[in-house]
C-alpha cells in the first residue's frame, strides 16, 4: 500500500521471484470486476475471485482511514489464508471431513486468534453474492444480510476479541433476542417476521456452543449417501448440525442422516445461492418440452394450469432421511423440490428468500380425481415429520411464492404452515388429521385456475384435506375470517390469513 498515492501495488513475480508486471490501483477504484481483471496476469489454479474481495474489503477499509499495524500486505495474506481454509469445494458421502467441520468454540478460537474477521467476514458475505442471478429486487441481498449478521455478533470492533466471542458462545439465542443493539427477528434475516409466540419462540432457543458447522465455498453430496453427525456431539447435549456454503450446495441422489449415538440432534442445510438436486438444469432429467413448460414463468402451466401436464419421462425420486431430531433446508435462491420425499422424526423447515417450487412427476394427472380414488391415484412427494405417538409439524416458507403440484404429507403430521405472498396449490393433500394455516400477503382463498391472484391462497385443481376437497364451500362464509367449517381437535383444519 502506497500511503503517499493512496494505492495498491500488486508485483507479478515469475517463478524464480523476478517482477515481470507492475500495476497500481487506486483505493477509491475497488470495483470487485476491476480488481479480477487486474489480476489477469497472475496464473494460479487458486480461486482468484477470494484475492479479489480481499482487495477490494480491505481497499474499502484504507479508503474510510482503517490501518493496520502489521502493515496491509501481511494483512492481506492472512485474511486471504483464512479465507481459503472456509471457502473450498467439499465432497461428501460416507464421512464429515474434520478439515471442514468445525465446532463453535473452534471457530471462537480461530476468529480470535485472526486480527482481520472482520474483513474475512466481509469476503464471505459478498463471496456468496458472487454471481447470483436472481432478477428479484425485492428481496435483500445476500450482502446486506450477511453485513447485518456481522453487525449482530459485534461489528469491527468486536469480532476479534476472543472475551466478546465467548460470551456469546455461552449465550442461547432465540427469535427476540437482542445482540449489540440489534434484534434477531425477520427482518435481519431477510424475511418476514413470524410473529412467535413466546412458546414457539422457547422452542427455537438455540445454545450457540452446541453448533457445530460443515463449511464450504460449495457442497457436493453425492447420490446414496450416508452422513453420521451424531458422532460429533458430545454425549450429554442436543446438537445442531448445519452443512453450510458459500454458494451451492448439490444433492445428487438419496441421502441418510444417521444417529449412531441416538443424539437428539437437528440438522439444518443452507445455502447462500442455489440447492440443486440431482443437477443444476431440469433439461438433465426432462424431456425439452417438459422442462420448457417447467420454466415458463409467464403462463407457469405445470403449476398454474389445470390441465394435465406429464413428463416424456419422470426422473427416479429422491428420499432424504434425517434419523435425528428436527430438519431444515433452505436457500438464498429458488428453491426446487422435484419428485422429493423428506423425513425426519421431528419438525421440518424447508425455506427460500425467493421462490418455493414444489412437483411430483410420479402420478397420472390426466385421470379425475375423487374421495374415492385419491389413495391410489395420488403418488405425491412426501413430507414426513414426527413418528409414531409423536406428531410434529411442517414449516414451508417463501419471501415470494410457493408454488406446489403434487404435495402429501406423513400420518404423524400434525401442524403445517405455509407462508409466502403467494400461495399456488395444484394436486395437494393435507392429512385428515392435520391442522393448516396458510399465510399470503391478502389472506383470501380463490378457487380455480381463472380465479388466481397474486397475493392470495389460490386452490388451482385437487386439493383435499383428508377426503375433503378444498373448495367454497369447505370454508364459512365469513369473509373476515377464512376458516374451514371442517374442525381438527375444536380448530379449524384449515385457517388462511394475511400477513
Amino acid at each position: 500500500f502506497d500511503e503517499s498515492s493512496q494505492e495498491i501495488v500488486v508485483h507479478f513475480l515469475d517463478h524464480s521471484r523476478r517482477l515481470i508486471e507492475t500495476t497500481r490501483i487506486s483505493v477509491k477504484n475497488s470495483q470487485y470486476e476491476k480488481l479480477l481483471q487486474a489480476l489477469d496476469p497472475w496464473v494460479t489454479n487458486q480461486d482468484k475471485s477470494i484475492d479479489a474481495l480481499a482487495l477490494q474489503v480491505f481497499m474499502e477499509q484504507l479508503e474510510l482511514g482503517n490501518s493496520y499495524e502489521e502493515g496491509v500486505n501481511l494483512a492481506l495474506q492472512k485474511a486471504i489464508l483464512f479465507a481459503r481454509s472456509f471457502l473450498t469445494e467439499v465432497n461428501l458421502s460416507s464421512s464429515l471431513p474434520s478439515a471442514n467441520t468445525w465446532k463453535a468454540s473452534n471457530l471462537v478460537q480461530e476468529f480470535s486468534e485472526n486480527p482481520y474477521a472482520y474483513e474475512f467476514g466481509m469476503m464471505l458475505a459478498r463471496y456468496g453474492a458472487l454471481g447470483d442471478k436472481s432478477s428479484n429486487n425485492e428481496k435483500d441481498s445476500v450482502v446486506d444480510i450477511g453485513l447485518r449478521i456481522i453487525d449482530l455478533l459485534g461489528g469491527r470492533e468486536k469480532l476479534n476479541d476472543q472475551n466478546h466471542l465467548n460470551e456469546i458462545l455461552q449465550q442461547s439465542a432465540k427469535p427476540g433476542d437482542s445482540f449489540n443493539g440489534l434484534v434477531l427477528d425477520g427482518e435481519l434475516l431477510g424475511t418476514r417476521s413470524a410473529n412467535l409466540s413466546e412458546e414457539d419462540a422457547e422452542n427455537l432457543d438455540l445454545q450457540v456452543d452446541r453448533v457445530v458447522g460443515l463449511l464450504g465455498a460449495n457442497v457436493n453430496i453425492s447420490a446414496n449417501a450416508e452422513l453420521d453427525p451424531s458422532t460429533l456431539a458430545e454425549s450429554d447435549t442436543t446438537q445442531v448440525f448445519a452443512i453450510a456454503a458459500a454458494k451451492d450446495v448439490m444433492i445428487k441422489g438419496d441421502l441418510d442422516f444417521k444417529n449412531s449415538q441416538d443424539s437428539d440432534q437437528a440438522i439444518a442445510i443452507g445455502a447462500a445461492d442455489d440447492i440443486h438436486f440431482r443437477s443444476k438444469s431440469v433439461y438433465d432429467y426432462f424431456d425439452s418440452e417438459f422442462a420448457g413448460k417447467y420454466l415458463d414463468s409467464v403462463s407457469d402451466p405445470i403449476f398454474l394450469s389445470e390441465s394435465p401436464h406429464q413428463p416424456a419421462q419422470s426422473p427416479t425420486p429422491i428420499t432424504i432421511t434425517n434419523n435425528g431430531s428436527d430438519f431444515g433446508i433452505g436457500s438464498y435462491d429458488r428453491l426446487e423440490l422435484i419428485d422429493l420425499d423428506i423425513s425426519t422424526k421431528g419438525n421440518l423447515a424447508i425455506g427460500s428468500l425467493d421462490e418455493l417450487k414444489i412437483l411430483s412427476t410420479r402420478f397420472d394427472e390426466s385421470k379425475e380425481f375423487s374421495n374415492e380414488n385419491l389413495e391410489s391415484v395420488l403418488d405425491l412427494n412426501t413430507l414426513s415429520a414426527g413418528t409414531d405417538g409423536q406428531d410434529d409439524r411442517v414449516f414451508l416458507y417463501a419471501h415470494n411464492r410457493i408454488a406446489a403440484n403434487g404435495l402429501g404429507f406423513g400420518k404423524d403430521v400434525r401442524e403445517i404452515y405455509m407462508d409466502a405472498i403467494t400461495i399456488d396449490l395444484k394436486n395437494v393433500k393435507f392429512p385428515d388429521a392435520s391442522q393448516v394455516l396458510l399465510k399470503s400477503k391478502d389472506g383470501y382463498p380463490t378457487f380455480g385456475e381463472s380465479a388466481r391472484q397474486i397475493g392470495k391462497v389460490n386452490f388451482i385443481k385437487n386439493v383435499y384435506h383428508g377426503k375433503d376437497a378444498l373448495n367454497q364451500s369447505f370454508f364459512s362464509n365469513d369473509p373476515t375470517m377464512r376458516n374451514s367449517n371442517k374442525s381438527v381437535d375444536g380448530t379449524s383444519a384449515v385457517r388462511i390469513r394475511p400477513h
